[in-house]
């Protein structure tokens, strides 16, 4: 099933990656999803 979901991605990924004006902000927001909870957690435990 997941393969099949792979082999009909490429279309919607390129579509996206066309329409996207930059990978930058991705990486950044990907950056902030990890870094995020570990600034909440590291808070929370120095409290």
């Amino acid at each position: 099933m997941q393969i099949i979901d792979y082999s009909h991605q490429p279309s919607s990924s390129s579509s996206k990656a066309s329409t996207h004006p930059s990978p930058v902000l991705e990486t950044i927001t990907a950056a902030m999803i990890f870094i995020l909870p570990a600034l909440i957690l590291f808070l929370l435990s120095t409290n």
